[in-house]
């Protein structure tokens, strides 16, 4: 069975993060080559850099992915092996 490409529920997750990223990279940029602008310009950038953090925030919180309780890659030789503990070689 093949991975479904075209139904990836993290595809819009993963373009959207991206998009938001973006936007808080520019407007850092914009804050921080603009020294000479004036106190309502940085003001604007600052709130947009600010909003962009913020939803950044709550999109990776919102798309938490719970932990493994068991591993899904190794099988029973494999976890049988790795529980064993090996001395160092001198």
């Amino acid at each position: 069975m093949t991975y479904p490409f075209e139904n990836n529920p993290f595809e819009d997750y993963f373009i959207e993060l991206r998009n938001w990223r973006r936007e808080e990279r520019d407007a850092y940029q914009v804050l921080c080559q603009s020294k000479t602008s004036s106190e309502e310009e940085r003001a604007v950038w600052d709130k947009k850099y600010n909003a962009a953090k913020s939803k950044i925030k709550d999109i990776v919180e919102v798309n938490q992915i719970p932990p493994r309780t068991h591993d899904v890659y190794l099988g029973e030789i494999d976890l049988a092996l790795g529980s064993v503990d090996v001395l160092p070689i001198r």
